[in-house]
């Protein structure tokens, strides 16, 4: 899955959204993002396009690793 942070794509092996949370957990071969997306449905639907797409954009949003 590839996961756009600002002008960085990076390659994640493993997305995680829990029900009832606005948090996707990102992992990468050398760290693990935790993005505050706002909204449960925007973390949701984030979280639908890693597994439809292969690809979502977090950009507009806050993460750290």
């Amino acid at each position: 899955m590839r996961v756009r942070f600002g002008n960085r794509i990076r390659l994640c092996t493993v997305a995680t959204h829990s029900k009832d949370s606005k948090l996707l957990l990102l992992t990468t071969s050398n760290s693990v993002y935790t993005v505050d997306m706002l909204t449960n449905e925007n973390a949701e639907s984030h979280f639908n396009n890693l597994l439809q797409l292969g690809y979502c954009d977090v950009s507009e949003y806050e993460y750290s690793n």
